[in-house]
């Protein structure tokens, strides 16, 4: 098998198209061809030509992990499945390999990331965010790691403050409403107790 002709694409000057014996092979990353040695000439094996094959493949996988990455951060699991709907077992798991190595996939960082900004912007819950942790695949010894930071307690308890006063202002009702109503938000006893002791009963 001889390449016979190596194109830049039109809409990435980075990616080139490769022909063998005058058929269109694969597209490929520009510098992988060149740290290949790869050009127009070159004798390719049966094998050489399906690993060019499968690093077009691994490529488009991190690149569609990479899209996704823009729009929000993803836990692993999540990154997996999406990439998975795709790509076989194989491909998702280098994708995601090196996605780690990078440090753009850190389930750690995603946690920590997603409890402070649904606590404080969306008056999550402890064990609204437990659920939702464990909904994205975060193993539960982060989950745990993550939930139990001090500073996250006390904001809870403000918040949960916040969400009883608005309640009991909007509503006018009495306060073993407000304490069913911040328990079906998932707040625990003791928060409630310690929001609802300093509110004034209008």
């Amino acid at each position: 098998m001889k390449v016979t002709k190596i194109t830049a694409q039109t809409h990435d000057h980075n990616r080139i198209s490769v022909f063998v014996d005058g058929q269109f092979l694969t597209g490929a990353d520009r510098l992988y061809i060149v740290q290949q040695g790869i050009g127009v000439g070159t004798e390719l094996s049966s094998a050489e030509a399906q690993r060019l094959v499968q690093a077009d493949t691994y490529h488009k996988a991190y690149q569609q992990a990479l899209r996704l990455l823009s729009l929000r951060p993803q836990s692993q699991a999540e990154m997996s499945q999406k990439l998975s709907r795709r790509w076989n077992k194989p491909v998702v798991q280098q994708a995601t390999d090196r996605l780690r190595r990078e440090g753009w996939l850190d389930d750690d960082r995603f946690a920590e990331a997603w409890v402070q900004e649904r606590a404080r912007t969306r008056s999550r819950s402890l064990s609204h965010l437990r659920a939702e942790l464990v909904h994205k695949g975060i193993a539960r010894s982060i989950i745990d790691r993550v939930l139990s930071h001090p500073q996250l307690v006390d904001d809870q308890l403000d918040i949960a403050r916040q969400l009883a006063q608005k309640y009991l202002n909007r509503s006018g009702v009495d306060i073993p409403k407000a304490r069913a109503y911040l328990a079906r938000r998932g707040y625990q006893y003791a928060i409630i107790e310690a929001a609802l002791k300093d509110i004034p009963i209008s």
